[in-house]
């Protein structure tokens, strides 16, 4: 007699059930309830294996949200604090280009004002008063202060005193024009310089031999370019007794200083 053929379901399937339990648990659950061809232990142990690898998927997941929200709101505060950076520089600069006008300013003021001086009838004794006047007139506007102003290393420690010198050239000698003295034309020219040296007498002081602005002195060289910072403590122009050239320094103490 021939046995009537029997459809087998497909949740009776053992290998469609375990696929379907990793790839669709949610169907995988209710056919691997739904086997007759599971027993009950096999059927728990199932749905706790089926439920650890859900829960462990679902936290992978978090873990990854997590990671990816942290990398943005990291790549935004470095962002942020680039842009800062950026406005910090370029205030910087803004502020600079400003200082450094004030020093273009002061060095045409000296030039123009010499140049009017050479082309007219006026004593040495003349020259030397108004150019004082005009660096006592810009020394008051700016609190007896340089900031930030750009120069060149003519010496560092020439005098090997008790304290370090250091001289500054602000402006190397610029032709202003030309003077006729006894009968011989000759080029007149301004130089400008700033000085910090000991000086009893006068009661200057030069650089302390330590501490952090000693260090960043003392390696410098004649002709290095430089940015620095002081307090004016003196000044003086002086001109030979024929008003040829003038020269014009500033006695400083220095309170920072830094290599282009």
């Amino acid at each position: 007699m021939v046995q009537p053929l029997i459809n087998k379901k497909w949740y009776d399937n053992n290998v469609v059930v375990i696929l379907l339990c990793f790839l669709i648990f949610p169907v995988g659950l209710y056919a691997l309830w739904k086997s007759n061809n599971i027993t009950n232990t096999w059927k728990f142990i199932g749905t706790v294996i089926v439920g650890a690898f859900v829960v462990y998927a679902i936290s992978s997941e978090d873990e990854k949200i997590n990671d990816k929200n942290l990398s943005a709101e990291e790549n935004k505060k470095t962002e942020q604090a680039l842009n800062e950076n950026n406005k910090d520089k370029e205030t910087e600069n803004i502020q600079i280009e400003t200082i450094n006008d004030i020093q273009k300013k002061y060095i045409s003021e000296k030039a123009e004002l010499f140049s009017k001086q050479i082309n007219s009838d006026v004593s040495a004794d003349e020259i030397t008063n108004q150019q004082n006047s005009c660096t006592k007139e810009f020394l008051a506007s700016n609190n007896n202060k340089l900031i930030n102003w750009q120069g060149k290393v003519i010496w560092v420690d020439m005098f090997k005193d008790t304290e370090l010198d250091i001289a500054i050239s602000l402006l190397e000698r610029k032709i202003i024009g030309q003077k006729t003295i006894s009968d011989r034309t000759m080029e007149s020219g301004i130089t400008i310089e700033a000085i910090q040296g000991t000086s009893k007498s006068r009661g200057y002081k030069g650089v302390i031999r330590n501490g952090a602005l000693y260090d960043k002195i003392k390696i410098l060289s004649a002709e290095d370019e430089i940015i620095f910072s002081a307090v004016v403590v003196d000044y003086s122009n002086k001109t030979e007794k024929t008003g040829l050239n003038l020269s014009s320094n500033f006695q400083i103490n220095i309170t920072e200083i830094t290599k282009k």
